[in-house]
Protein backbone atom coordinates (compact mmCIF):
# COMPACT_ATOMS: atom_id res chain seq x y z
CA UNK A 1 0.00 0.00 0.00
CA UNK A 2 3.04 2.30 0.14
CA UNK A 3 2.81 2.94 -3.60
CA UNK A 4 -0.63 4.56 -3.34
CA UNK A 5 -0.76 8.25 -4.24
CA UNK A 6 -1.02 10.86 -1.52
CA UNK A 7 -4.63 11.82 -0.96
CA UNK A 8 -5.19 15.55 -1.12
CA UNK A 9 -6.26 17.40 2.01
CA UNK A 10 -9.34 18.52 0.08
CA UNK A 11 -10.40 14.90 -0.60
CA UNK A 12 -9.77 13.95 3.03
CA UNK A 13 -11.83 16.91 4.29
CA UNK A 14 -14.85 15.93 2.19
CA UNK A 15 -14.59 12.28 3.20
CA UNK A 16 -14.20 13.11 6.88
CA UNK A 17 -16.80 15.85 7.26
CA UNK A 18 -19.49 14.91 4.76
CA UNK A 19 -18.79 11.31 3.71
CA UNK A 20 -18.91 12.48 0.09
CA UNK A 21 -16.53 12.76 -2.83
CA UNK A 22 -16.13 16.10 -4.58
CA UNK A 23 -16.07 15.82 -8.36
CA UNK A 24 -14.09 18.58 -10.01
CA UNK A 25 -15.12 20.72 -12.97
CA UNK A 26 -18.76 20.41 -11.97
CA UNK A 27 -19.52 21.06 -8.35
CA UNK A 28 -21.08 17.72 -7.66
CA UNK A 29 -20.93 15.59 -4.56
CA UNK A 30 -21.69 11.91 -4.38
CA UNK A 31 -22.45 10.01 -1.22
CA UNK A 32 -20.02 7.17 -0.62
CA UNK A 33 -22.85 4.90 0.51
CA UNK A 34 -24.47 5.29 -2.94
CA UNK A 35 -21.44 3.85 -4.74
CA UNK A 36 -21.88 0.20 -5.79
CA UNK A 37 -18.50 -0.25 -7.46
CA UNK A 38 -15.71 1.48 -9.32
CA UNK A 39 -14.31 0.08 -12.57
CA UNK A 40 -10.97 0.95 -14.15
CA UNK A 41 -11.16 2.21 -17.71
CA UNK A 42 -7.54 3.02 -18.64
CA UNK A 43 -6.70 6.33 -16.90
CA UNK A 44 -10.36 6.90 -16.07
CA UNK A 45 -12.68 5.33 -13.54
CA UNK A 46 -16.33 4.52 -14.05
CA UNK A 47 -18.44 4.71 -10.89
CA UNK A 48 -21.68 2.71 -10.76
CA UNK A 49 -24.20 4.34 -8.43
CA UNK A 50 -27.09 2.67 -6.58
CA UNK A 51 -29.61 4.48 -8.81
CA UNK A 52 -28.04 2.82 -11.88
CA UNK A 53 -26.23 5.94 -13.10
CA UNK A 54 -22.61 5.75 -14.22
CA UNK A 55 -20.14 8.55 -13.65
CA UNK A 56 -16.84 8.68 -15.55
CA UNK A 57 -13.93 10.49 -13.90
CA UNK A 58 -10.36 11.27 -14.93
CA UNK A 59 -8.84 9.59 -11.88
CA UNK A 60 -7.29 6.14 -11.81
CA UNK A 61 -8.68 3.30 -9.76
CA UNK A 62 -5.47 3.43 -7.72
CA UNK A 63 -6.26 7.04 -6.75
CA UNK A 64 -9.77 6.07 -5.66
CA UNK A 65 -8.37 3.14 -3.71
CA UNK A 66 -6.30 5.63 -1.71
CA UNK A 67 -9.17 8.10 -1.27
CA UNK A 68 -11.55 5.37 -0.06
CA UNK A 69 -9.03 3.39 2.01
CA UNK A 70 -10.79 4.15 5.32
CA UNK A 71 -14.19 3.13 3.96
CA UNK A 72 -15.68 -0.32 3.28
CA UNK A 73 -14.16 -0.66 -0.20
CA UNK A 74 -11.90 -3.47 -1.35
CA UNK A 75 -10.11 -4.05 -4.62
CA UNK A 76 -11.01 -7.55 -5.79
CA UNK A 77 -9.52 -7.42 -9.26
CA UNK A 78 -7.16 -5.27 -11.30
CA UNK A 79 -10.22 -3.50 -12.68
CA UNK A 80 -12.69 -3.41 -9.76
CA UNK A 81 -13.06 -1.73 -6.38
CA UNK A 82 -16.32 -2.70 -4.65
CA UNK A 83 -18.36 -1.27 -1.78
CA UNK A 84 -18.78 -4.02 0.82
CA UNK A 85 -22.01 -2.38 1.99
CA UNK A 86 -23.52 -3.18 -1.41
CA UNK A 87 -22.33 -6.79 -1.55
CA UNK A 88 -25.07 -9.42 -1.83
CA UNK A 89 -23.01 -12.63 -1.77
CA UNK A 90 -19.66 -14.16 -2.69
CA UNK A 91 -18.06 -17.50 -3.59
CA UNK A 92 -14.45 -18.27 -2.71
CA UNK A 93 -14.19 -22.00 -3.50
CA UNK A 94 -14.36 -23.22 -7.10
CA UNK A 95 -15.29 -20.05 -8.91
CA UNK A 96 -14.24 -16.94 -7.03
CA UNK A 97 -16.69 -14.08 -7.52
CA UNK A 98 -18.88 -11.55 -5.76
CA UNK A 99 -22.47 -10.68 -6.54
CA UNK A 100 -23.44 -7.09 -5.89
CA UNK A 101 -26.95 -5.99 -4.82
CA UNK A 102 -27.56 -4.96 -8.43
CA UNK A 103 -27.07 -8.60 -9.47
CA UNK A 104 -23.75 -7.90 -11.20
CA UNK A 105 -21.21 -10.72 -10.80
CA UNK A 106 -17.51 -9.85 -10.69
CA UNK A 107 -14.59 -12.26 -10.58
CA UNK A 108 -12.16 -12.09 -7.66
CA UNK A 109 -8.56 -12.53 -8.75
CA UNK A 110 -6.61 -15.29 -7.00
CA UNK A 111 -4.07 -12.72 -5.86
CA UNK A 112 -6.73 -10.61 -4.13
CA UNK A 113 -8.73 -13.44 -2.54
CA UNK A 114 -7.06 -13.16 0.89
CA UNK A 115 -7.24 -9.36 0.88
CA UNK A 116 -10.96 -9.59 0.13
CA UNK A 117 -11.51 -12.15 2.89
CA UNK A 118 -9.61 -10.06 5.48
CA UNK A 119 -11.40 -6.83 4.61
CA UNK A 120 -14.79 -8.58 4.56
CA UNK A 121 -14.21 -10.15 7.99
CA UNK A 122 -13.00 -6.84 9.45
CA UNK A 123 -16.04 -5.08 7.98
CA UNK A 124 -18.46 -7.72 9.30
CA UNK A 125 -17.05 -7.70 12.84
Amino acid sequence: MNDLPIVSAFDRLFLYKWNTIYLNRKTRYISISDIILLKAESNYTSILMSDGKKIMLAKTLKEFEAILSNHPFVRIHRSYLINLNNLQSFELKDEMFVTMKTGKKIDISRRRKMIFREKFLAHSA
